[in-house]
């Protein structure tokens, strides 16, 4: 229960932590985790990517003096970057 609790609290999946309780087709147990800890640094590393776009977005909105949300150049430039 304990290890449950521990990658939950690092924000492991069940289906994850079920994959690592399985025992290993021809990898360790040390190979699998190792695989599941990169897989969830990269899953970090973009929702951090998210939130500064998120901050910047919110920081230059503050000041914003559009007249209507159809006229908001910030709406209009992430439209675009969304887009792509």
């Amino acid at each position: 229960m304990r290890l449950i609790r521990f990658c939950q609290s690092l924000g492991f999946r069940l289906a994850e932590l079920r994959q690592l309780m399985t025992p290993p087709k021809g990898k360790s147990a040390t190979q699998r985790w190792h695989e599941l800890v990169d897989e969830k640094l990269a899953e970090i590393e973009a929702a951090i990517a998210r939130a500064g776009e998120v901050r910047r977005i919110l920081a230059a909105s503050r000041d914003c003096d559009c007249v209507s949300l159809d006229a908001c150049r910030l709406l209009r430039d992430g439209d675009r970057a969304y887009a792509s």
